[in-house]
């Protein structure tokens, strides 16, 4: 011990006392050096007073160093304050973070839980215990406040990561690995909010983990940040449906189908939420949609698959996107049969039936064999009131194709509609004995 330290302890009587002395006269005598080894040691002694930060503040000032002096008063005058304000919670947390930074984690964890207590669902005071107690070694008080802080914030990448780290710290690896995936997801999605991949793989996580709400959370708010592809809105119903939600279910597919009209995978779900809202007309549709869109999918040149998608199109009033798929074809392909039926079928639906006539005709002296020119032709006639006409053309198509059980089905609905019922009822039940049999022989 100096000298002049074990003089000033004799004369005040407090050792506490003489070393602040202490720190004030090497300040005095320009030795910062000697200044701030004597308030180190005061801080070290007695941590919950003020004096020895601001006596190391003022020596800061003294060196220029204005952060480590910002830092240091800010513990002082806040140990000073809490002595006649122990409840202020502001102050409290103001001091644990500078004594954090000050590399204290100890003392930062003392006055953060006493915080905590005042305020236990504050984040702000959950993330800095776990912060704390983490950087003091004290793992299972900070899997603590790390999985009251995801109560609160269940959807925090950080949050994860630390958690998983703290788990590995206390041997609890195969929890630690189940959160670690879920952080992953969530660092990845915050890479890249609107990618439907990442979208999908977050969700996958957080379902295999048992947390549906938090899926849907993760797609509403990809959805809001901008995320608007057909895949993301067919996550979101089938997140809906599974919450038992066939409504919501219903609006999101409304999006996906808008947004990609040829999308099998959207149809299937259509017609599983129409069945279930007892919607069976629309359900019996989307199951048709999706029979057309396979048989697309199937198709061994690529005009038939066109013509396919193109008929999906019109049924859904998808005209422009019909129309540039058979301009395609007319670039592309512009003497196919095939190319000359796209362009007859857009044109009825946009109402020219003499130039969809036209066309038509001039598909059907290139292919006279082919059933849905002809059925084709049927619906042009009966577009145009001419219901002989209408379903002679139809008879013609069942003629091309008579154990095409669709072909059948569509023929039976252009009699029906021109009030042929007894046909209409032979051509549905002859489709029904048709699908009856393959039925049967693709079981064999």
């Amino acid at each position: 011990m100096r000298l002049t330290l074990w003089l000033w302890t004799l004369l005040t009587g407090s050792r506490f006392k003489a070393m602040r002395h202490e720190g004030y006269r090497y300040m005095r005598n320009e030795m910062p050096n000697e200044a701030l080894d004597a308030f180190r040691a005061l801080v070290k002694g007695w941590p919950d007073q003020p004096d020895g930060y601001m006596g190391m503040s003022e020596v800061y000032v003294k060196m220029g160093l204005r952060l480590e002096a910002v830092r240091e008063k800010t513990i002082g005058q806040g140990l000073a304050k809490l002595a006649g304000q122990p409840d202020d919670v502001t102050t409290r947390m103001e001091v644990a973070e500078a004594l954090l930074e000050k590399d204290m984690p100890d003392w930062a964890a003392s006055h953060i839980e006493i915080a905590r207590k005042k305020r236990p669902e504050d984040p702000y005071i959950l993330r800095l215990a776990a912060r704390a107690h983490r950087r003091n070694n004290n793992h299972r008080k900070a899997v603590g406040a790390l999985r009251e802080a995801l109560r609160l914030n269940p959807l925090d990448a950080e949050l994860y990561d630390n958690l998983t780290a703290s788990l590995r710290a206390v041997g609890q690896h195969t929890e630690a690995a189940r959160i670690g995936s879920l952080g992953e997801a969530l660092t990845n999605l915050n890479g890249d909010p609107t990618n439907s991949l990442n979208i999908t793989a977050a969700v996958r996580q957080f379902m295999t983990a048992g947390y549906l709400r938090l899926a849907l959370e993760i797609v509403d708010r990809c959805i809001v940040q901008g995320a608007d592809d057909a895949k993301v809105h067919l996550l979101r119903a089938s997140l809906m449906l599974e919450d038992r939600d066939p409504k919501e279910a219903l609006a999101s597919l409304a999006k996906a189908v808008e947004r990609d009209p040829l999308n099998i995978e959207v149809h299937r779900l259509l017609a599983e939420v129409n069945q279930i809202t007892g919607n069976t007309k629309r359900a019996d549709y989307h199951r048709e949609v999706v029979k057309t869109l396979v048989q697309a999918n199937l198709a061994k040149e690529p005009a038939a698959a066109a013509i396919l998608h193109i008929e999906v199109l019109l049924g859904l009033e998808q005209i422009d996107r019909a129309e540039a798929i058979a301009q395609r074809m007319a670039k592309t392909q512009p003497d196919n049969w095939r190319t000359f039926l796209a362009g007859g079928m857009v044109a009825r639906h946009k109402g020219d039936l003499k130039q969809a006539l036209t066309l038509v005709k001039k598909a059907l002296e290139r292919n006279s064999t082919n059933p849905a020119a002809h059925l084709e032709m049927a619906y042009i006639h009966s577009a145009a009131g001419a219901k002989l006409e209408a379903v002679g053309k139809a008879r013609d198509a069942v003629k091309m194709a008579p154990r095409d059980a669709d072909i059948r089905r569509k023929v039976a609905a252009v009699m029906r509609k021109h009030g042929f019922m007894d046909m209409a009822i032979e051509e549905e039940e002859l489709a029904d004995s048709l699908e009856k049999g393959k039925s049967k022989e693709d079981k064999d």
